[in-house]
C-alpha cells in the first residue's frame, strides 16, 4: 500500500515537474509590451477620416482636434498639458442601424490613382487609406473613447496577411465619459505563416460605431484618442532570417514586400 502510494505522489511531482518546465520555456520567449500605435497628440484630423451611413444628417459628419484626454492616461491638471484626441460630431435622420466608419487615412496628391481615393471631404480634399501596421504577435488591442450613455456598439475591423478582415467586437457605449474599450486578439486569427518563422503583422483597417434603432441619432458626439496593443516583440531568429527582408526580396527578385 505505502509502495503504491509513493509511486502516485512520485508521478505528481513528475507531472508538476513537467508543468512548470513548459511554463519556464514559455516564458523566455514571450516578451510583452504595450505599443501606442496613435496616441493622437499631433493632429488626429490629418491621419483619420470619418464617414457615414446613407442616412446621415446634412453637414455631418464632423470632426475636430480637441484639447482633450481621458484622466486616467494623463491626469486632471491642465495647466502646461496639451493632449489633444479626436473629436466627432455625427447626426442621422432616421433612427436604424446607423454606422460611423473611423479610419485611418492620408491626403492623397496629384499622382494618386483616382480608384484609390476612398473620400472625399467637405472641403474638397482627396484621401487614400492608410491601415495602422501592428507590431508583432499582438495579444489585444485597445482604445479609449468618450460617449455620453449612447446605445451605440463600437468595433475594430484588423486584416490578417491572408487578406481576410476580422470584426471585432470593443463593447457598448452605453456608459458616460472615458472608457478604456479592449479586446483580445482571436487566437484563430493568423499571425505566423507556416513557411517562416516571423510574425505576419495585422493590420488595423477602421474602426465603426453602430447605432441602434432605439437610440436618438438627430446629433451626438463622440471622442477617440490612445490606440494601443499588447503584444509579443519576440522574434525568433535563424540561420537565413534576413533573405525574408523586404531589401533582400527586392533586390533578388523585384519583389515589393509591405512591411
Amino acid at each position: 500500500m505505502k509502495q503504491k502510494l509513493w509511486a502516485r505522489k512520485a508521478f505528481i511531482f513528475l507531472l508538476l515537474l513537467i508543468f512548470l518546465g513548459n511554463i519556464y520555456a514559455e516564458d523566455k520567449t514571450l516578451s510583452l509590451e504595450s505599443v501606442v500605435l496613435d496616441d493622437m497628440d499631433a493632429d488626429p484630423t490629418a491621419n483619420w477620416i470619418v464617414s457615414a451611413s446613407e442616412f446621415t444628417a446634412k453637414g455631418y459628419p464632423q470632426v475636430a482636434k480637441v484639447m482633450a484626454w481621458p484622466e486616467a492616461l494623463h491626469g486632471k491638471t491642465k495647466e502646461g498639458m496639451e493632449y489633444y484626441c479626436l473629436g466627432v460630431r455625427a447626426g442621422f435622420d432616421v433612427k436604424a442601424y446607423n454606422y460611423l466608419e473611423i479610419v485611418p487615412a492620408k491626403p492623397s496628391d496629384s499622382s494618386t490613382p483616382e480608384e484609390d481615393i476612398i473620400f472625399n471631404d467637405a472641403n474638397g480634399k482627396s484621401w487614400v487609406h492608410k491601415p495602422v501596421t501592428f507590431i508583432g504577435i499582438a495579444k489585444a488591442l485597445s482604445v479609449w473613447v468618450w460617449s455620453a450613455n449612447y446605445n451605440y456598439y463600437f468595433e475594430a475591423h484588423i486584416e490578417d496577411h491572408n487578406g481576410v478582415v476580422h470584426v471585432l467586437p470593443m463593447g457598448d457605449l452605453d456608459y458616460m465619459g472615458w472608457r478604456n474599450l479592449r479586446v483580445e486578439i482571436p487566437t484563430a486569427i493568423s499571425q505566423t505563416s507556416a513557411n517562416a518563422a516571423k510574425s505576419k503583422a495585422l493590420k488595423l483597417i477602421k474602426f465603426m460605431v453602430w447605432t441602434r434603432p432605439t437610440e436618438k441619432v438627430s446629433e451626438f458626439f463622440l471622442y477617440v484618442d490612445h490606440v494601443k496593443i499588447l503584444t509579443d516583440k519576440f522574434v525568433s531568429r535563424y540561420d537565413g532570417d534576413l533573405m525574408e527582408e523586404p531589401d533582400f526580396m527586392n533586390d533578388v527578385w523585384g519583389i515589393k514586400v509591405e512591411e
